[in-house]
Parts: structure tokens; sequence; C-alpha cells
């Protein structure tokens, strides 16, 4: 059964299911200058995770915009990312679960890069 609520405030009409996945999913904090000053005071760090943040559905990000943005190489930008995520103060700024995610992305990249370092040496 599909009830519809109404959102005068929003002018529209949403589905119980439409509010139900919106309500599923983490809120993104990132816009929230004061949220990511948590993790770093660092302009060029907290950018950094923004980054990851922005690509982390599609495995943190192409190595090409990584060195042209940060001019990091892959494995150093995801080691300080994980660094930055993990310190006490990124969860309150960002949850548990966004930072686990990116966690993940971090050490997914890492595993790679190394693969590809054993293999080439």
């Amino acid at each position: 059964m599909d009830r519809s609520i109404d959102s005068p405030a929003e002018g529209f009409v949403a589905s119980k299911a439409a509010v139900a996945e919106d309500v599923s999913r983490p809120k993104l904090r990132v816009s929230n200058t004061v949220c990511l000053a948590a993790i770093s005071d660092d302009r060029y760090e907290r950018d950094m995770v923004k980054f990851v943040i922005s690509w982390r559905y599609y495995g943190g990000g192409p190595p090409e915009q990584i060195f042209e943005e940060f001019g990091l190489a892959e494995h150093e930008f995801f080691r300080r990312v994980f660094l930055l995520i993990k310190a006490p103060t990124a969860s309150l700024a960002l949850g548990r679960p966004l930072i686990q995610e990116l966690a993940q992305t971090c050490l997914s990249r890492l595993r790679r890069c190394g693969r590809r370092q054993s293999m080439l040496a």
C-alpha cells in the first residue's frame, strides 16, 4: 500500500518508498565547512577528503586527476586521506558509515597500488 505524504514546504507529494529511501541513505555534510574543519585545519587536506567523498561511488577517482589536482601519487594521496579520516574527530564530522565507506575505498586503492608496485619490482 503506497500512501502519499504531503510536504507543503517542498511543494510536492512524495511516496513513502521515496521518503524511506532518502532516510536510509547517509547524509553528506561535506558542504558544511565547520564539519570538515574538525578533520583538518588545512584547506588542502579538507579538499583531499572532499575529493574522495565525491568519487567514492566510483572507486575514489582517477589517478591522473588526483595527480593533477593535488600533485600526489595515488598511493600517497590515499595514505594521507586514510590517516585524516581515521582521526577521532572525523567520525564526529562525517558520521561512522561514511568514514567506513571512505576507509574501505582508501584501503582498496592502497592494496591495488601495492600490487602494481610488486608487479613492477
